[in-house]
């Protein structure tokens, strides 16, 4: 996946069509020590069906290591 940039926007000023809501995590355990790992959720867009995607598991990590 290249860089990308990340802006914030009113959730009703969103249009979602075309996209995968993907989960983002910190670090490819999906967790932290603590228990925690969920940052936010980003919207890719995608030419293929949801379940396409789903079935992968993919996700975005921030960290690798």
């Amino acid at each position: 996946m290249p860089l990308i940039q990340i802006i914030p926007v009113e959730a009703n000023k969103l249009k979602l069509r075309g996209t995968i809501r993907t989960p983002v995590y910190v670090t490819q355990a999906r967790k932290n020590s603590m228990g925690e790992g969920l940052v936010f959720e980003a919207d890719l867009k995608t030419d293929k069906h949801v379940s396409h995607w789903v079935l992968q598991g993919v996700c975005l990590v921030l960290n690798t290591d």
